[in-house]
């Protein structure tokens, strides 16, 4: 029987569309493939079907259900099956068998027979209007309960529940007789039990029940219960038939003969009720399927399955269900010959994009999460490349155990980081050194969650890991000169500011003392003008060398003294600088050292000039290898547009943050002042760990 079948992606979006399912759903596969369903679902399509969909997808399940398009007059029957690259949509027009469905509910809600259905507890599930108008009791009354339960004496739920148990456990109808007295008379009841099978199972037993009391009324109710399965079995969208054993003397089973067929299987098979099976279809005997007909028959045990049958007049895959009926077996048959052809064709897709995959040098694989309760414990290969088999050539890796091929990664923190991306749903993407199983060296991994799959890759970068060490290594080398150079200057210019402003200052200290003296005024006024002239050229060159001060109480006093003679130094009478440094390392580098002293002094000479603070802060402190420089200041802060300072400014400061491999954090409004945080490593590109002390 053809089924429309459709294919989406994870992301909803059509892959596959065959002619059937153009045909039933009304859509185009020039139009629809390529296309997210949820965005712009098909006319008609139901509401809750794309919400099934939905979570079938999110969620890696699968549904089943009908589901009605009026304005095409349809009803179809659609199920789903995941596959690795989204979920299969099968579809088949069950309209006619609705119909019947309708008619047959229309049926049962005007026959007089008492129609019930009851579940494995023997409990009510469903009933016609006739055991309500019988029973004199309401039906919500009934639904959910024993016969004893209704209220029937023992003798006659007794015998009833028995029946219904036998019905079960027989897997066979059942008859049964019973007799209900009246204010009038006794009523005598005819009852027929049938079980009704889901996956081969009994789920349900159909009771009919109609008044005998007069024989040719209970001939002519038997007559009409027989005609009434019949419309039950012709109203499935499958083949049904039933076939009763033929045996020889010995009582082995030589053949069969068709005793039931529903519509679908007499249009397949012809009339062929009361005639034998090999007759018609021997080649059931070398296809295997005769030897399973008498296997079900002789143990009782149902079986499932799917086989290719091109005999007779068949050709295509189909799904048997088989099942022990009395001295027989009832076959229920599926053509699945269109679902066979996807999962084909898209077997092939998965072959071509193996083949696309074994071409990546990168070494990829797909792995299957195991769970030991809710606990993710490790994973199982289930697809990989040829660069990953290729690492582990002597083994056959689909099945196997990820840990138990790779045990460092438990230790080295990559399994934790693919946990994580399984439970959360964020791709993974890093550089780390993997020492382990023979294949030391720098990898780049990556990891994403698909489905419920794990999709991972990892690429050696050992060789680029090797270039930028020698280059950041050269780097180092040619920063660690510059900052000598400017180091050398800065004393030059030390010895300069000694020789120089001293002696101008020097100078001033004489005139000064000579207007102790008495003076004429033009004496007086000459000295003046000669000392305000060295004040100034004083102040000049004082600006002009500022900033090029080498801090030698840095060797001589350490980090802490220096830091806290910044705050000293720049503290006035309109300026508090408070300072706090916590106990640093005495062996820190004195590369690193100065670096901190330069930021800290940068940052103080910013609030004095631009701030406009009252009081400020700044704290120095270890913290998990990483030495923390905060200041802040209750001054009137500044906007992003601001922070363009002029001379040494805030460019400055991040570029030498960037270069210690640090990290510059502002936080400034115009109403709550400013505070700049920088944190630097203790191991950094430009020096040596000198220091490992944790806070």
């Amino acid at each position: 029987m053809p089924w429309g079948v459709f294919a989406l992606d994870v992301a909803g979006a059509f892959t596959l569309i065959n002619s059937k399912a153009e045909e039933v759903w009304g859509i185009p596969a020039a139009d629809f493939l390529g296309r997210q369903l949820w965005q712009n679902p098909p006319a008609e399509f139901p509401a809750e079907l794309l919400q099934g969909l939905q979570q079938a997808i999110t969620q890696g399940g699968s549904m089943e259900g009908q589901f009605q398009l009026p304005h095409r007059k349809l009803w179809l029957q659609v199920s789903t099956a995941p596959y690795a690259g989204g979920l299969l949509v099968y579809a088949h027009d069950v309209t006619a068998f609705k119909q019947q469905e309708i008619q047959y509910r229309t049926l049962t809600n005007n026959t007089p027979d008492v129609i019930t259905r009851w579940d494995q507890n023997l409990r009510l599930v469903f009933a016609n209007k006739a055991l309500v108008e019988k029973s004199g009791q309401s039906l919500l009354s009934l639904l959910g309960k024993t016969n004893l339960e209704m209220g029937h004496p023992s003798t006659i739920a007794g015998p009833w529940m028995a029946s219904l148990r036998r019905t079960f456990a027989s897997q066979e109808p059942q008859e049964h007789y019973n007799s209900v007295p009246t204010a009038t008379d006794t009523k005598h009841y005819f009852s027929r039990l049938v079980p009704e099978f889901v996956d081969g199972k009994v789920d349900t037993v159909l009771a009919i029940a109609r008044e005998i009391t007069e024989l040719k009324q209970a001939e002519t109710e038997i007559q009409q219960n027989q005609q009434f399965l019949q419309a039950i079995l012709d109203s499935s969208r499958n083949m049904i038939q039933v076939l009763q054993a033929v045996r020889d003397a010995q009582g082995h089973i030589i053949d069969f003969r068709w005793r039931v067929l529903n519509s679908l299987s007499l249009q397949s098979f012809g009339p062929v009720i009361g005639e034998r099976l090999l007759e018609h279809h021997p080649a059931v005997l070398p296809t295997g399927l005769f030897e399973r007909f008498v296997t079900v028959t002789e143990t009782g045990v149902p079986a499932q399955f799917d086989i290719e049958y091109r005999h007779e007049q068949f050709n295509g895959w189909y799904n048997l269900s088989l099942v022990k009926l009395e001295d027989g077996v009832g076959i229920t048959t599926t053509d699945i010959t269109e679902r066979k052809q996807t999962e084909l064709q898209l077997r092939e897709s998965q072959e071509l994009l193996q083949s696309a995959f074994d071409v990546s040098t990168m070494a990829f694989a797909v792995l299957q999460p195991l769970y030991e309760g809710s606990a993710l414990t490790d994973y199982q290969y289930v697809v990989v490349n040829k660069a990953t088999r290729d690492r582990q050539p002597d083994k056959n890796l689909v099945g196997m155990r990820y840990t138990e091929l790779y045990p460092s990664v438990r230790e080295t923190g990559i399994f934790d980081h693919f946990t994580r991306v399984m439970k959360t749903g964020e791709p993974l993407d890093m550089e780390q050194y993997y020492p382990g199983e023979g294949a030391p060296g720098w990898y780049r991994i990556t990891a994403r969650r698909i489905g419920d799959l794990l999709v991972t890759s990892a690429e050696d970068i050992t060789a680029r890991k090797q270039a930028e060490a020698s280059k950041l290594a050269q780097q180092k080398h040619l920063v660690n000169a510059v900052l000598e150079a400017q180091e050398t200057e800065r004393r030059r210019i030390a010895e300069d500011l000694h020789n120089g402003l001293g002696q101008l200052l020097y100078a001033t200290k004489l005139h000064l003392n000579q207007l102790e003296q008495p003076l004429t005024a033009a004496r007086f006024t000459e000295l003046k003008h000669k000392t305000v002239h060295l004040l100034s050229s004083a102040i000049s060159q004082t600006r002009t060398l500022s900033h090029q001060l080498t801090p030698t109480a840095l060797k001589e006093l350490g980090l802490e003294a220096v830091l806290r003679d910044i705050c000293h130094d720049y503290s006035t009478r309109q300026l508090r600088m408070n300072c706090r440094v916590a106990a640093l390392p005495a062996a820190l580098h004195l590369t690193l050292q100065l670096a901190i002293y330069r930021m800290a002094q940068e940052l103080a000479n910013n609030i004095v000039k631009h701030a406009d603070a009252t009081e400020a802060w700044m704290h120095v402190r270890l913290q998990h290898n990483t030495v923390i420089l905060e200041v802040t200041d209750n001054g009137r802060g500044f906007t992003p547009e601001q922070t363009k300072a002029k001379g040494i400014g805030l460019r400055t400061l991040q570029d030498r943050v960037v270069l210690l491999n640090g990290t510059l954090h502002i936080d400034s409004t115009p109403e709550h002042g400013t505070s700049i945080c920088i944190e630097v490593p203790l191991a950094g590109p430009l020096y040596p760990l000198a220091a490992t002390t944790t806070l």
